[in-house]
């Protein structure tokens, strides 16, 4: 996944085949998403949980312009507006863009920021003030 978006749960379904079903998590995440998801204690608990399971799960030290996902045989891309807000969903299991998914990821992926447990302990203390 690459994203500037992201459900402060997660998407239930997707939680519930990673948590409970063994299946993998990479994400690459837009670093203004993260501050947000940060600040909700919920949000920060839920981003460790994966971590602590064994998700990857970076900062992007770049601009995210795109909602990227690649879920078993299936690539979904979100389209979006003018202002960045999400319109609908391209769903496709052509191989040629699949490619062309699998390759942004990767790109996405080489130049990312890990967050740890830990990180997000630190990062989600400094976002509340040290409270």
């Amino acid at each position: 996944m690459v994203t500037y978006t992201f459900l402060p749960e997660g998407d239930p379904a997707a939680r519930q085949c990673f948590l409970e079903k063994g299946q993998s998590f990479e994400g690459v995440l837009d670093s203004t998403l993260v501050r947000s998801l940060l600040e909700d204690p919920a949000s920060a608990a839920h981003l460790r949980e994966l971590l602590t399971r064994g998700a990857r799960i970076g900062v992007a030290t770049g601009p995210v312009p795109l909602i990227l996902l690649i879920a078993d045989e299936q690539v979904i891309i979100g389209a979006v507006d003018d202002g960045g807000s999400p319109q609908g969903l391209l769903v496709t299991d052509d191989e040629v863009i699949r490619t062309w998914a699998e390759e942004t990821v990767d790109d996405f992926l080489a130049r990312i920021e890990p967050l740890t447990p830990k990180a997000i302990d630190t990062r989600a203390v400094a976002a509340d003030g040290g409270t």
